[in-house]
């Protein structure tokens, strides 16, 4: 790398070794999907899987699978869950609720190979799901949902989708069923 920038690469200057050298209190990961990717390079869509609006694959045993592997291969601290979860279609059913059943099973899935790879040994200290509510997509602005309450961004009604409904369940129970 520092021949590839050649001047522009930043200076390191004196004791900036030492203070990025320093044990993590935690280890944050963000995880939505997983890439596969062949010995020729990236694999398209893999036949049979499921895919979010992002067009990201839903594979939650990847999700085990990669705690377990970054947990055998580094020495981690304690780890963080900070972003977890899907953009699906929301439709507001007659009865005025968001029946996401896509999502909650997406969110579903994921907590029990979570709870999997902590029996396994990956010391996992919180989970949070992405996200609270509909918000600002980077790339697509407002016309991806994550959100397990749905935002009406012309009037900022809030509903709480069936997965947040679930999910404080899970929360209120720390179980998931």
């Amino acid at each position: 790398m520092v021949d590839a920038m050649g001047s522009a690469f930043p200076q390191i200057k004196a004791g900036d070794m030492a203070l990025i050298a320093q044990k993590l209190d935690f280890l944050g990961i963000n995880c939505y999907s997983r890439v596969v990717i062949s010995a020729q390079g990236r694999v398209g869509r893999v036949p049979g899987s499921e895919y979010t609006e992002m067009d990201w694959e839903v594979c939650a045993p990847s999700f085990r699978r990669m705690l377990n592997r970054i947990h055998a291969d580094y020495d981690l601290p304690p780890i963080y869950i900070t972003e977890n979860g899907a953009a699906f279609p929301d439709i507001v059913s007659p009865d005025g609720l968001i029946h996401d059943d896509r999502r909650l099973d997406y969110v579903r899935q994921h907590l029990r190979q979570l709870r999997l790879a902590m029996q396994d040994g990956v010391v996992v200290r919180g989970y949070f799901v992405w996200s609270l509510m509909d918000n600002f997509e980077w790339s697509f602005g407002y016309t991806k949902r994550f959100g397990v309450v749905r935002v009406d961004f012309e009037t900022q009604k809030r509903t709480i989708k069936d997965s947040g409904m679930w999910y404080a369940r899970v929360i209120a129970n720390n179980q998931v069923d």
